[in-house]
This record gives C-alpha cells, sequence and structure tokens, in this order.
C-alpha cells in the first residue's frame, strides 16, 4: 500500500474516523481531528473505501486538546477525548443530517439544533472491563504446532481495533473515579487466586468480566462479576468483604456464570453474594428499580434531555393511550403515564418488566401494562387490540427489525416516535415509513455519549395527509 503521502483531514465519519482526500481517493484514519495536516500510509481497502493510518502530524488542529487518559490512545474506550466538544457536537448533528438525506432522501428534513450532554466527563452510570492479556502472540514450533504466549495478565478495556487483548488500566474519563477503586481491589484479588483470566482465542479461563454500575441519584454501586464456572460461597468472601469495607456504598454483588463464546446473555445464572443485584436510581422523578441486566441509558442526566423531546414529540392528549416498544425497566412508559389514559409496555427481558412492574408499583402510577416477550411476535396483535395513538420505540443499534417495521408502520396510531443510537438504521427505517405513508416532521440529536462518535435521535413520524 501507497506509503509517506500528505493531506488535511477535513471531516469526521461516523465511525469516528478523520477524513482525507488524496488523488480522488476518500481515505479513513483513526484519531484523525478535522484541520489536522498529517502524514499518513493507506493500509488496507474495503470495496471503494481506502484505510490508513497517521504516521505523523504535521500541524496540528484548532479543535485539538490534550486526552485525559493517559492510556490513550491505546485504549479505545473514549476515541474522540482529543477533540474539543464543541467540534464533536457538530459532527454528530451532521452524521444525523448526513443519513436522513442520503439514505431517507428526505431532502427538505428539519433537523433541531443537537442537545450537549450536561456532563461530558464522569458521566457514564456502567461500565464494562474484560480480563485478559496485554499480548498475545503465536509460535509455530519445528513440528508445525503452534505455542501461545500470553503475556501480562490482568483486568482494563479492549485495545482499540483489537478484541484480543487489553489495556491494563483502572478506568477512563468517561467512568465514575469510584470505579477505579473496585476494578483495582478486583484485579487484585483475581491476580492472587491464580485462575487463569479468559482466552478469546482458545476460549478457556476462568476470569472473563466486570460490570459496574451506579445510582447517579443514590450513589449505590452494583458490582457483576463474570467468570467460566462456579465456585463455592467461601471462595467469593475476601474480595466481598474487602469491597465492602473500603466502599460502603456498595448495594449489591453478584457472580454471572458464562462459559460459552460470545457475551453472557440476559439469561445467563447469576448468584447474589450481597444485597441485592439491582440498582435503586431516581429518573425523571420517578424512583425505579434496575436489575443488573436490565437495559438503562448510560447518560442519566442526558438521558432526561431525551425524554423531554420525547414528551415534546408525543404531545399527548387527554383519553390517549400510548405503546412503548423495546420499553426495557419501563422508563419511557412511566414518564409518559402522566399525560396518557393508559400506557403499554413490551419487553423481552422477564427482569426487565418485572422492574418495570415493581417501578409502576412504587410510584403509584396505576394506568400501565407491561408484557414479557420479542417486540416481533406481540406487536402484530397488541397493534389490533390496543389500538395506540401514540407508539414510542427505542431498539437496539441495529434498528427496528423487518417484521416489526411492515406491523408498525401499519399500525392506525397517529404517531410513532423513533428513537434511535444509529443515524444509518434510523435512516433507514424512516424510508421503510415514508412507503407507508407516513412522513418525518421533526428529528432532534441528542448527545448521550461524549467523546465517542455516537449520537442518539428522537424522530417523530406523523401520517401524511
Amino acid at each position: 500500500m501507497e506509503n509517506n503521502m500528505k493531506s488535511q483531514v477535513i471531516g469526521l465519519s461516523s465511525d469516528g474516523s478523520g477524513i482525507v482526500k488524496h488523488e480522488e481517493k476518500v481515505i479513513f484514519l483513526p484519531l484523525g481531528i478535522p484541520g489536522q495536516i498529517v502524514r499518513f500510509r493507506i493500509t488496507h481497502r474495503k470495496k471503494q473505501a481506502f484505510f490508513g493510518e497517521i504516521q505523523e502530524v504535521l500541524e496540528e488542529s484548532p479543535h485539538y486538546i490534550p486526552p485525559c487518559d493517559a492510556e490513550f490512545p491505546l485504549s479505545g474506550g473514549a476515541p474522540w477525548q482529543h477533540i474539543a466538544y464543541d467540534e464533536q457536537l457538530h459532527w454528530k448533528a451532521q452524521f444525523v443530517k448526513d443519513s436522513l438525506e442520503r439514505i431517507a432522501k428526505q431532502k427538505n428534513s428539519i433537523v433541531d439544533p443537537i442537545v450537549p450532554s450536561p456532563k461530558i466527563f464522569r458521566y457514564r452510570n456502567k461500565m464494562e472491563f474484560s480480563f485478559g492479556y496485554s499480548r498475545m502472540r503465536k509460535e509455530i514450533l519445528s513440528d508445525g504446532s503452534i505455542k501461545h504466549h500470553d503475556e501480562n495478565p490482568g483486568l482494563g478495556l479492549h485495545k482499540r481495533g483489537n478484541w484480543r487483548e487489553i489495556v491494563r488500566c483502572l478506568g477512563t474519563c468517561l467512568s465514575p473515579e469510584i470505579f477505579s477503586k473496585i476494578v483495582q481491589k478486583i484485579e487484585e484479588f483475581a491476580l492472587s487466586s491464580e485462575l487463569p483470566v479468559w482466552n478469546p482465542i482458545i476460549h478457556k479461563g476462568f476470569w472473563r468480566n466486570l460490570i459496574l454500575r451506579n445510582s447517579e441519584r443514590t450513589g449505590n454501586i452494583l458490582v457483576r462479576i463474570v467468570v467460566s464456572e462456579k465456585k463455592e460461597r467461601s471462595f467469593w468472601n475476601p474480595i466481598v468483604s474487602a469491597l465492602l469495607k473500603e466502599i460502603p456504598n456498595i448495594s449489591g454483588i453478584a457472580v454471572v456464570l458464562h462459559s460459552g463464546v460470545s457475551v453472557a446473555g440476559f439469561d445467563a445464572p447469576t448468584e447474589t453474594l450481597f444485597g441485592e443485584d439491582v440498582l435503586e436510581e431516581i429518573w425523571c422523578g420517578t424512583h425505579f428499580r434496575i436489575s443488573g441486566n436490565a437495559f438503562f441509558q448510560v447518560n442519566t442526566e442526558s438521558a432526561e434531555k431525551l425524554m423531554e423531546s420525547i414528551k415534546e414529540c408525543a404531545d399527548i392528549q387527554e383519553g390517549e393511550r400510548v405503546l412503548d416498544a423495546f420499553c426495557g425497566t419501563g422508563s419511557i412508559a412511566l414518564a409518559l403515564a402522566s399525560s396518557a389514559k393508559r400506557v403499554l409496555g413490551v419487553e423481552v427481558i422477564p427482569e426487565a418488566i418485572q422492574n418495570a412492574r415493581e417501578n409502576a408499583k412504587r410510584n403509584a402510577i396505576n394506568n400501565t401494562e407491561f408484557i414479557v416477550g420479542s417486540v416481533e411476535s406481540i406487536l402484530p396483535e397488541t397493534l389490533i387490540d390496543f389500538a395506540p395513538h401514540v407508539v414510542v420505540t427505542d431498539p437496539p443499534r441495529n434498528g427496528l427489525p423487518k417484521k416489526v417495521r411492515k406491523s408498525l408502520f401499519s399500525t392506525s396510531a397517529k404517531k410513532i416516535i423513533l428513537v434511535s443510537c444509529n443515524p444509518a438504521t434510523l435512516a433507514r427505517d424512516i424510508l421503510e415509513a415514508n412507503e407507508f405513508g407516513w412522513k418525518l416532521t421533526k428529528a432532534r440529536p441528542h448527545d448521550l455519549f461524549p467523546n465517542t462518535p455516537h449520537v442518539e435521535t428522537v424522530a417523530l413520524l406523523e401520517k401524511r395527509t
């Protein structure tokens, strides 16, 4: 591939890379910042796209700021921490505009100004750390066999662009400082146990992940340790005692058992060692209980701003019914309940639905109902029987499944609100909605993930008259 080329970074892509143009080629450069003049080389090509790496920054960008993590850029936790926040917001809003125009064919779409996050750093209420090795290499022996050399085991975050190896660290500028003490204690305990950390190549090892959640409002912390096999309760007593002595606001410690190749599913066996595997939170004035495996937005304060936009788009009138698909622990459904006659939530995770029902009860919200099941299977019948006036969906990053899109866009509801963390799949869903007679009337980006390229959007669809 070509080396020693020079150009100016002219933009950012939705995957977070800088963009340069050279001899009619568009090249994506990780860590590039608009305004930089760089010397770079092309490393590989995928179809019509070229990818490279910066060899030297010849002239720094006016949007550059010093990164706060000592491990940057080796760690992939906060890839935009070296870019000024105003510049981050500009490009996130641009990602939404570009996707709506290019994919959804919304030539005259009006995109509201992006809503910034109240916090730029230390905003994440959930972090997942991985056990692993700082370096993994293999040696081919004379007999043709392979010998693996796995070096420096520990706990940290995955290396940027490398799922096999980790960067041993106590956290990132996105995570609460209190998490660092927990990471340190658990890593010390894990290494002293002499049990192996997980090896993702041969799929063996005992220690796998550490998941920490904290409440922005109550200060409580939930600890979940993912391992590959069950141990007696006495094995865990030393680390439980050490954590509770150092950090008294831990409200629950649990062990999750998972020996499979991929990440642990929501139904993985769980043993609670202390307290409850549930976190207490106050959000939009409502008290929530959130199970350790249930979805909840990771930026509490910014998610409240998001909820304000959802309420504005819904504009629920007296006597109207609301359907909340992919409802999780019921956060959106319960926030809308005071304005609606009735709210129905659908979610596939049983623990999340149990949380939602408990949350409704403890907040004395009596006009909600929550159903366990996949949205794909439940939605067609529900749209007929429940006949909602407003539908709110907050699906996973892949957007609405095809079967859901077909059912949803055939509904007699007057409004559909799409909440999306992926501008491309949002635009795809809007394009299909347009074919069913729906019109995009509002799109408002929200920054729930500062110092990363991710952006959330609230989009309002109304029936074309």
